[in-house]
């Protein structure tokens, strides 16, 4: 995904939680919410079949037609009301297509940027609904030390943009 997408997106991902019955409606749009990612990634794929070559335009097509199919399935179960099993599809989804551009190299470290704030945020957003992650006393130390070491090498980084 693009760094004007995310940031585009980001604008509506932010959720003031104030009352517990806003939290409950909240909830319920945690599967748009990362659907609507994953249209953007499905539009961007859509609006590359014109600038590549046949082989490319074939291969890009076929995970097109193969995503469609997830996505539908994702917005069903969204609009059925199983808001965890299609945000997990449709996170899944929006993974997918995050690791396809780290694996082609064109994730820029904007993109990277934005895709863990994206992440934090809506990992601090799913504990306020009690989604919590079930883990192990030694996986939850394990997850909090690459937090921690995550923390260290952006306060370097951030250091070293001031040197």
């Amino acid at each position: 995904m693009t760094v004007r997408h995310l940031l585009l997106i980001a604008g509506f991902l932010v959720v003031p939680l104030g009352t517990a019955p806003f939290v409950a409606e909240a909830a319920e749009k945690e599967c748009e919410r990362w659907l609507k990612l994953v249209d953007g990634e499905v539009r961007e794929l859509k609006e590359m079949l014109n600038k590549k070559s046949d082989a490319e335009r074939t291969r890009i097509q076929e995970m097109v037609t193969r995503t469609g199919a997830r996505v539908a399935e994702a917005r069903k179960a969204c609009h059925s009301g199983n808001d965890k099993a299609a945000t997990l599809m449709a996170l899944d989804l929006w993974d997918a297509f995050v690791e396809r551009e780290r694996q082609e190299g064109t994730l820029s470290l904007n993109s990277r940027l934005n895709s863990l704030a994206l992440r934090i945020d809506r990992l601090k957003a799913f504990r306020q609904r009690g989604w919590r992650a079930k883990m192990s006393d030694d996986v939850e130390r394990q997850f909090l030390a690459e937090l921690d070491r995550l923390d260290r090498a952006l306060a370097d980084a951030l250091k070293q943009s001031l040197r």
